[in-house]
């Protein structure tokens, strides 16, 4: 009885959200047409409309996918529609669903322009607001409308790299891009904090950090890192150093590459904020590591690739003598453990399912255990073929062992380093 009661409380929630998506999809769309009328130039007139569900859809998405008839997968808190004018212009409009987005994005779309030099764009133009039934005060509603990033994001430059020598140093000369975009803004921004200076916001990054590398022993073999040497680096971390603004969400799908004008963009920016240069940096080098568990390119390319940011980046923010030091690896490896750490929860049900089919005998006591098995190749992918699972549990445990790799890479890293 309760069974059917939860389902049935289920569908009611799916049909609110639906029902809300449909209300900002309206109004989107009603608001974007009185902001085109209320200007009265003939040249600004809409020729065509496509509102999208949004989050994952993005510019790219949807002009490589219509074929496909893509749809995203999102929350109802906001919509976004593409629409052409008669000038030849495209733009994107995105109602906000709640009242806090809107400030977010305003406050970082003035920073990011704050910190532009002539000729530079680092993120879509902004073609106006429109301001919530013309009350600045309440915010939910408001609209963003933008001129299009044009290219594709720079996942989808990873997801089609293979092997082909050309697109890898296509690639290589992208990621180079993306690392000079960053050291920009990371360089006009920077203020170097003495030990003791740090505010709750400065100390962010570095305690989250503090809270999950706490949990690697129940996770991973710590003879390379011994506790004490880990709570060293911790220490270091949060001692003194660098703060400056940060995109704060700095995966792959954030940024699109515009191959004609060699130029990086930033298409979301609302998660921008006051942090360690470094952590942005470490977004970035596990989005590619986390790639080459999905593609066909190997580590030699994985490789080339930081080493092309990294450069990018140390090209734009370079080291000043008698200052201290700008960039520090331990920094970057040390919040990329962090990441890994975090996409392991995702393997619970995953590794619930392993344990069930694996003899009584055999069964793994902990965690741990069971990730060291598979890092030693004790549970190997035909094991699990042999257990009749599913193929979409094999790639999915395929994945896994790389998030897993990259956390013993890591460890093995810091373990290595003077501290």
């Amino acid at each position: 009885m309760n069974m059917y009661k939860n389902i049935g409380e289920r569908e009611v929630r799916f049909a609110e959200e639906d029902l809300e998506k449909a209300k900002l999809k309206k109004r989107l769309t009603e608001a974007v047409t009185r902001w085109v009328e209320k200007i009265k130039n003939p040249k600004l007139e809409i020729t065509s409309m496509e509102c999208l569900e949004s989050g994952a859809a993005t510019e790219a998405t949807v002009k490589q996918d219509k074929a496909k008839k893509y749809v995203a997968k999102s929350g109802s808190d906001h919509a976004v529609a593409m629409f052409k004018l008669r000038d030849g212009r495209e733009l994107k409009a995105k109602i906000f669903g709640n009242e806090e987005e809107p400030g977010y994005a305003k406050g970082a779309a003035a920073i990011l322009s704050g910190l532009e030099r002539e000729g530079e764009n680092f993120f879509p133009k902004i073609v106006g607001w429109i301001d919530h039934r013309g009350n600045k005060s309440e915010t939910a509603g408001d609209v963003l409308i933008s001129e299009v990033a044009h290219g594709e994001s720079l996942s989808e430059i990873l997801r089609k790299i293979g092997k082909n020598p050309e697109k890898i140093a296509e690639a290589k000369d992208i990621f180079s891009h993306l690392g000079e975009l960053l050291g920009k803004i990371h360089g006009r921004s920077e203020e170097y904090k003495e030990p003791g200076n740090f505010t709750e916001e400065d100390r962010w990054d570095r305690k989250r950090i503090e809270e999950d590398m706490s949990l690697l022993p129940e996770i991973i073999d710590m003879e390379q890192l011994p506790i004490e040497k880990a709570k060293e680096i911790l220490e270091k971390l949060s001692n003194s150093g660098y703060v400056s603004w940060i995109h704060g969400d700095a995966h792959l799908d954030n940024f699109f590459n515009d191959m004609e004008n060699k130029s990086i963009s930033i298409v979301d920016y609302k998660s921008l904020r006051k942090g360690d240069p470094m952590a942005d940096l470490s977004r970035v080098v596990a989005s590619v590591r986390s790639w080459r568990g999905r593609s066909d390119f190997d580590q030699k390319v994985e490789n080339d690739l930081i080493k092309s940011f990294i450069i990018g980046y140390r090209k734009e923010r370079k080291e000043e003598p008698e200052k201290p030091k700008k960039f520090d690896y331990a920094k970057v490896i040390a919040y990329e453990l962090r990441l890994y750490l975090l996409e392991l929860k995702q393997f619970i049900r995953l590794r619930q399912k392993i344990q069930k089919h694996i003899g009584d005998g055999k069964r793994f006591s902990n965690e741990r255990d069971f990730n060291m098995a598979c890092l030693k190749k004790k549970v190997k992918v035909r094991d699990l073929r042999s257990m009749d699972l599913s193929e979409e549990d094999i790639l999915v445990f395929k994945y896994f062992l790389n998030v897993l790799r990259n956390i013993s890479d890591c460890v093995i890293y810091l373990g290595r380093m003077e501290v």
